[in-house]
């Protein structure tokens, strides 16, 4: 019995270890690359999951969340049409579940494409995530040419670490230049 004690301490001992290790200052590796990486006036906020508002419809809390934003530019907001312009900054909020559950955030994904209001849509995937992403959190949920824009080199610089293994038309959507006609 004190043999099974002692095993059981070792295990959980190297387990925490391991997960300071990989989480550094509570942050994930990859969320600093991020960070160091951003072009010129952006930031990237960390927001473990369980302390997030970022949770898509139907999906359950993440791991964690990363928010870029660029507090330093205000895109005109044409969400409301009824309702004066509003300025907004641009904000990429990125939902990061453990690989393993790849199936699962797959399957509602699937299931929830039929709704209008904060549908998660796949972003890509990093070695040990799945990355999960709304078009009703991205620039608030206004895809104007002017709003594309404003976040194209942050969403280049994301995609450099964060792959498509699997079709990934929202963030093309994100680079293209296509006119605002055939966006309506």
């Amino acid at each position: 019995m004190p043999c099974r004690i002692i095993i059981a301490i070792l295990c959980l001992t190297h387990l925490r270890l391991w997960s300071a290790e990989e989480l550094g200052d509570g942050e994930p590796k990859l969320v600093q690359e991020i960070r160091a990486e951003l072009p010129a006036g952006w930031e990237c906020r960390f927001e473990p999951g369980d302390n997030t508002k970022y949770v898509a419809s139907g999906m359950p809390r993440p791991e964690f969340v990363i928010v870029v934003t660029n507090p330093k530019v205000a895109i005109e907001s044409r969400q409301y049409p009824t309702r004066d312009l509003l300025e907004a900054m641009p904000v990429i909020p990125l939902c990061f579940y453990a690989i393993k559950r790849k199936s699962l955030v797959q399957e509602i994904i699937e299931q929830q494409k039929i709704f209008s209001r904060s549908i998660p849509i796949y972003f890509g995937e990093t070695d040990s995530h799945i990355v999960v992403t709304s078009p009703a959190w991205v620039n608030l949920g206004n895809y104007w040419r002017e709003s594309r824009r404003s976040i194209r080199a942050p969403v280049n610089m994301l995609l450099k670490f964060i792959r498509a293994k699997e079709n990934q038309p929202f963030a093309q959507m994100l680079l293209s230049d296509t006119t605002d006609e055939a966006m309506k």
